[in-house]
Order: C-alpha cells, then structure tokens, then sequence
C-alpha cells in the first residue's frame, strides 16, 4: 500500500520495498498545500482540481462537449431507460431541469391531444408493452391512478383470444 511518511522532518513516499523523497506543492488551481512525489510532481491537489482544469481547458469544439448529432458518441438521439424508450427533444417544454429526452410516449400523446401534458398526467399502456407507443394503446390518467394493467385487458391465458372473438 502506497503511503507518505515523514521522518526527521523529510517527506517519503513509501509503496511496497522502495521509498522516493516526497515534496510540498501548492495546487495550481484552488492554491491549497498538499505533498507529492519528487520525479512525478502532481499539479493539483486532487481530482475535483483535476476534473475542473480538464474541463476549464476543454476548446467548446471538443467531441465531448458537443451536444446532440454533434457528439462523437450520438446514437441516433433516442435511449432506453427502465423499458422505456426517450426520444433526444432538447427545445420541449417537458424537458426541464437540464433534461435532453422526452418519453416518446408522451410525445405520441401530446401529439394526439394537440397540447403540452401537464405533470401530474400520465400516460398508461393499455397493453402493458412500454415499447408500443401506438396511440390506440395509450390512454392518459392523472396522478393517483395505480400503475400496471387493468384486470380486463390481461389476457387470463398465454395464449388467449377470447377478447377478439367477442366471448
């Protein structure tokens, strides 16, 4: 285990069997005192420091940074999060708080109503799918309602059709 230790006033850095003298430094970012090792001299105190000068010196054209189709690591602006699928929709009302994606359910249901969902409405999959975002699956419900599938819309075996014969 790597440690520094100090001995009749001189700083060591001690791992394993070896032992290299150690030096005060001041951080070049937050200005605070700290010891490293003489031949590798660190210039920051500790990671936050580091992290915040790597970002400081980051050009606005770098891949990283870019947002959207820009970043080097798009995907084709939709993820998937808890079985849902989120479309990338940086300019949408819903999207508060830093959000870049939307619920593509929420989408298809504002799209079918002609308005903004409020947020205490939700939006139920009748079939249960989270991935069927057709708008005769959807319907909306306002908070309270319970979440999962009503008793009438399961099936009561795996391969039932009785609901489509009239039965």
């Amino acid at each position: 285990m790597a440690r520094f230790i100090e001995e009749n006033g001189q700083w060591f850095y001690e791992w394993s069997s070896n032992r290299e003298k150690a030096i005060h430094k001041n951080c070049e970012l937050c200005g605070k005192k700290f010891i490293t090792r003489k031949s590798q001299p660190w210039r920051f105190c500790g990671r936050s420091c580091s992290a915040k000068d790597n970002i400081k010196h980051q050009p606005s054209t770098h891949p990283f940074r870019q947002k959207g189709k820009d970043n080097r690591l798009w995907k084709g602006g939709t993820r998937m999060t808890h079985g849902y699928r989120f479309i990338y929709a940086p300019d949408h009302p819903g999207g508060h708080n830093g959000r870049l994606y939307v619920a593509e359910h929420r989408l298809v249901m504002e799209q079918t109503i002609g308005r903004t969902l409020f947020s205490f409405e939700r939006v139920h999959h009748k079939n249960g799918d989270k991935l069927d975002n057709r708008p005769e699956n959807l319907e909306l419900w306002i908070l309270g309602h319970p979440s999962g599938q009503r008793v009438a819309d399961l099936p009561h075996c795996p391969t039932c059709t009785c609901h489509l014969s009239g039965n």
